[in-house]
């Protein structure tokens, strides 16, 4: 995404301790990237992601601290606005992706969560405006910050 955006999302864990399979569902807030007009002209961002995590968990006590590799896929789509030739595209999203999360108290029912992602999209569309050229290109590493609430059904 062009600037820091929020994003909410849902998540399933498969577990045999002390490995986990995670997937997870996410949709990003939509970014305004201005054009070369003060800001007059640009482009709206939106991203959804579908995720698949490999990771491994270490218990101390009633805390966990869980490191994961994953991928995600997903579709960005764009939509010129302001602009003389305004166009709606979609493109495809790809990123590999390494995580660590904390889970204080995770033996009760609902727990807290926090992470920390570094990724690097292996495949993400430029939003480019024909005629006024690039107005943002996917950076070769993101950084994604993680709150949740764990709620454990069996």
């Amino acid at each position: 995404m062009p600037t820091t955006t929020l994003g909410a999302g849902a998540l399933v864990e498969l577990e045999r301790d002390p490995w986990i399979l995670a997937l997870a569902a996410t949709t990003y807030r939509r970014q305004f990237v201005g054009g070369p007009r003060d800001r007059i002209g640009g482009a709206y961002v939106d991203l959804s992601t579908f995720e698949v995590d490999a990771c491994w968990q270490r218990a101390i006590a009633t805390h966990g601290l869980r490191a994961c590799l994953g991928v995600e896929l997903g579709s960005e789509g764009t939509r010129g606005v302001g602009i003389e030739r305004s166009d709606t595209t979609s493109a495809f999203w790809g990123a590999a992706n390494v995580g660590l999360q904390a889970r204080p108290w995770q033996d009760r029912g609902i727990a807290p969560m926090a992470g920390v992602v570094v990724g690097h999209a292996f495949a993400a569309p430029d939003v480019v405006i024909q005629g006024f050229g690039t107005l943002f290109e996917a950076p070769f590493l993101f950084v994604r910050l993680q709150l949740g609430l764990e709620i454990r059904l069996f």
